[in-house]
Protein backbone atom coordinates (compact mmCIF):
# COMPACT_ATOMS: atom_id res chain seq x y z
CA UNK A 1 0.00 0.00 0.00
CA UNK A 2 1.12 3.40 -0.80
CA UNK A 3 -0.33 6.98 0.33
CA UNK A 4 -0.22 10.05 -0.77
CA UNK A 5 -0.92 13.81 0.14
CA UNK A 6 -3.53 15.84 -1.97
CA UNK A 7 -4.35 19.31 -2.56
CA UNK A 8 -7.08 18.88 -0.40
CA UNK A 9 -5.25 19.43 3.14
CA UNK A 10 -7.27 16.48 5.22
CA UNK A 11 -7.69 13.86 2.36
CA UNK A 12 -5.07 11.08 1.51
CA UNK A 13 -5.25 8.76 -1.63
CA UNK A 14 -4.31 5.24 -0.92
CA UNK A 15 -3.18 3.13 -3.42
CA UNK A 16 -3.32 -0.57 -2.93
CA UNK A 17 -1.35 -1.64 -5.87
CA UNK A 18 -0.20 -5.60 -4.87
CA UNK A 19 -2.19 -6.46 -2.20
CA UNK A 20 -2.17 -10.42 -2.56
CA UNK A 21 -2.89 -13.61 0.00
CA UNK A 22 -1.42 -16.95 -1.04
CA UNK A 23 -3.59 -20.04 0.69
CA UNK A 24 -2.02 -23.46 0.80
CA UNK A 25 -4.47 -25.95 -0.66
CA UNK A 26 -2.77 -29.20 0.15
CA UNK A 27 -0.39 -31.31 -1.56
CA UNK A 28 -0.91 -33.30 -4.75
CA UNK A 29 1.09 -36.94 -4.55
CA UNK A 30 2.74 -36.86 -8.03
CA UNK A 31 4.52 -40.11 -6.73
CA UNK A 32 4.64 -44.07 -7.43
CA UNK A 33 3.52 -47.62 -6.57
CA UNK A 34 7.10 -49.76 -6.79
CA UNK A 35 6.22 -53.35 -8.07
CA UNK A 36 7.77 -56.35 -8.60
CA UNK A 37 6.27 -58.44 -11.79
CA UNK A 38 7.81 -61.90 -11.70
CA UNK A 39 6.49 -64.94 -14.39
CA UNK A 40 6.81 -68.12 -13.35
CA UNK A 41 9.63 -68.18 -10.58
CA UNK A 42 12.05 -65.44 -12.05
CA UNK A 43 11.84 -62.02 -11.51
CA UNK A 44 13.37 -61.18 -14.27
CA UNK A 45 12.76 -61.96 -17.79
CA UNK A 46 14.55 -60.59 -20.70
CA UNK A 47 13.76 -61.49 -24.44
CA UNK A 48 10.56 -63.47 -25.50
CA UNK A 49 7.63 -63.31 -22.74
CA UNK A 50 6.16 -67.53 -23.03
CA UNK A 51 4.31 -67.93 -19.92
CA UNK A 52 1.12 -66.34 -20.01
CA UNK A 53 0.06 -65.70 -16.13
CA UNK A 54 2.74 -62.69 -14.58
CA UNK A 55 2.44 -62.29 -11.13
CA UNK A 56 3.20 -58.58 -9.54
CA UNK A 57 4.16 -57.82 -6.25
CA UNK A 58 3.82 -54.22 -4.20
CA UNK A 59 6.96 -53.71 -2.67
CA UNK A 60 6.43 -49.85 -1.80
CA UNK A 61 5.82 -46.60 -3.08
CA UNK A 62 7.61 -43.14 -3.36
CA UNK A 63 5.36 -40.33 -2.44
CA UNK A 64 6.43 -36.97 -4.28
CA UNK A 65 4.45 -34.95 -2.66
CA UNK A 66 3.71 -31.10 -4.41
CA UNK A 67 2.57 -28.39 -2.49
CA UNK A 68 -0.39 -26.22 -3.88
CA UNK A 69 -0.82 -22.72 -3.38
CA UNK A 70 -3.68 -20.39 -4.40
CA UNK A 71 -3.13 -16.49 -4.83
CA UNK A 72 -5.74 -13.99 -4.94
CA UNK A 73 -4.75 -10.30 -5.40
CA UNK A 74 -6.60 -7.41 -5.11
CA UNK A 75 -6.27 -3.62 -7.09
CA UNK A 76 -7.38 -0.77 -5.59
CA UNK A 77 -7.29 3.05 -5.31
CA UNK A 78 -9.48 5.27 -2.87
CA UNK A 79 -9.32 8.65 -1.20
CA UNK A 80 -10.33 9.40 2.41
CA UNK A 81 -10.16 12.36 4.68
CA UNK A 82 -8.75 12.02 8.17
CA UNK A 83 -10.93 9.14 10.14
CA UNK A 84 -12.20 7.61 7.27
CA UNK A 85 -12.37 4.08 7.17
CA UNK A 86 -12.80 1.98 3.79
CA UNK A 87 -13.80 -1.66 3.12
CA UNK A 88 -11.91 -3.71 0.66
CA UNK A 89 -13.54 -6.96 -0.21
CA UNK A 90 -13.81 -9.28 -2.97
CA UNK A 91 -10.71 -11.17 -2.13
CA UNK A 92 -13.36 -14.46 -2.40
CA UNK A 93 -12.06 -18.54 -2.44
CA UNK A 94 -13.97 -21.28 -3.07
CA UNK A 95 -13.81 -25.17 -1.89
CA UNK A 96 -15.73 -28.58 -1.98
CA UNK A 97 -15.50 -30.39 1.26
CA UNK A 98 -16.64 -33.89 0.38
CA UNK A 99 -17.44 -35.99 3.94
CA UNK A 100 -18.31 -39.56 4.13
CA UNK A 101 -20.18 -40.52 7.02
CA UNK A 102 -20.90 -44.55 7.87
CA UNK A 103 -21.57 -46.48 10.77
CA UNK A 104 -18.84 -48.62 12.07
CA UNK A 105 -18.91 -52.21 10.65
CA UNK A 106 -22.61 -51.91 8.89
CA UNK A 107 -20.90 -49.49 6.73
CA UNK A 108 -18.56 -51.51 5.39
CA UNK A 109 -20.51 -55.14 4.61
CA UNK A 110 -20.82 -55.14 0.52
CA UNK A 111 -24.84 -55.02 -0.34
CA UNK A 112 -26.49 -54.18 3.08
CA UNK A 113 -23.72 -51.11 3.57
CA UNK A 114 -25.09 -49.20 1.11
CA UNK A 115 -28.16 -48.41 4.12
CA UNK A 116 -25.21 -47.46 6.35
CA UNK A 117 -23.37 -45.28 4.67
CA UNK A 118 -23.92 -41.40 3.38
CA UNK A 119 -22.15 -38.89 1.45
CA UNK A 120 -22.35 -35.65 0.69
CA UNK A 121 -20.69 -32.73 -0.61
CA UNK A 122 -20.45 -28.99 0.94
CA UNK A 123 -19.39 -25.82 -0.70
CA UNK A 124 -17.63 -23.31 1.62
CA UNK A 125 -16.84 -20.00 0.70
CA UNK A 126 -13.85 -17.67 2.28
CA UNK A 127 -14.50 -13.90 1.86
CA UNK A 128 -11.75 -11.60 3.16
CA UNK A 129 -12.20 -7.91 3.92
CA UNK A 130 -9.80 -5.28 4.88
CA UNK A 131 -10.33 -2.04 6.82
CA UNK A 132 -8.03 0.66 6.63
CA UNK A 133 -8.92 4.31 8.81
CA UNK A 134 -6.84 7.02 7.67
CA UNK A 135 -5.21 8.81 10.49
CA UNK A 136 -2.73 12.31 9.45
CA UNK A 137 0.30 12.45 11.85
CA UNK A 138 2.94 15.11 12.16
CA UNK A 139 6.52 14.01 12.67
CA UNK A 140 6.48 13.88 16.59
CA UNK A 141 3.31 11.64 17.21
CA UNK A 142 0.23 14.51 17.23
CA UNK A 143 -2.65 14.04 14.88
CA UNK A 144 -2.89 16.76 12.34
CA UNK A 145 -6.47 17.03 12.95
CA UNK A 146 -7.74 16.10 16.84
CA UNK A 147 -10.79 16.79 16.65
CA UNK A 148 -12.03 13.15 16.88
CA UNK A 149 -12.73 12.68 20.88
CA UNK A 150 -15.63 10.91 20.29
CA UNK A 151 -13.04 7.85 19.23
CA UNK A 152 -11.65 6.74 22.82
CA UNK A 153 -8.37 5.15 20.82
CA UNK A 154 -7.12 8.35 19.19
CA UNK A 155 -8.76 10.59 22.86
CA UNK A 156 -5.58 9.73 24.94
CA UNK A 157 -6.29 11.50 28.63
CA UNK A 158 -7.82 14.86 26.60
CA UNK A 159 -4.23 14.47 24.51
CA UNK A 160 -4.02 14.11 20.76
CA UNK A 161 -0.70 12.13 20.60
CA UNK A 162 -1.01 9.04 18.86
CA UNK A 163 2.27 8.14 20.64
CA UNK A 164 4.80 9.77 22.03
CA UNK A 165 6.86 12.76 21.55
CA UNK A 166 10.23 12.71 20.34
CA UNK A 167 12.42 14.43 22.42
Amino acid sequence: MKAQSTSIPRAVDLDFTKLQVEDFEGFVDYGALISSVSIGDSPYISGTLTTVNPTQTLIGSAPFLVPIFSKRSLQSRVRLLDGETVGLGGLISESVQMVDDKVPGLGDMPVVGRLFRSEASQKIKFNLVIFCTVRIIEPDGKLTFPDDESNPEYAQAGSAEMMPSVP
